[in-house]
């Protein structure tokens, strides 16, 4: 449509009180994890944090996680 944008979100589950990145699914971390991620990926500091996500992200998320990020380097403008 013209836009770039990505499915890309973050937050905390009212419900449960998870703290989680969302890549079009869920993938839940610890708070500590958490702040990690949403740090590097505020400062743009995108393969810091696929490296953290990698680490702690359940393995079958794996694929997940590059999709997006890489869409996320593309829109950003990152090479």
């Amino acid at each position: 449509m013209g836009v770039n944008v990505s499915n890309v979100g973050h937050g905390t589950d009212f419900s449960t009180g998870e703290k989680y990145i969302e890549f079009h699914r869920r993938i839940n971390l610890s708070k500590k994890d958490y702040d990690i991620v949403v740090s590097l990926l505020s400062k743009n500091e995108i393969e810091n944090a696929r490296t953290k996500l990698l680490e702690v992200a359940p393995k079958n998320s794996l694929k997940t996680i590059d999709l997006f990020l890489d869409d996320l380097k593309v829109i950003q403008g990152i090479k």
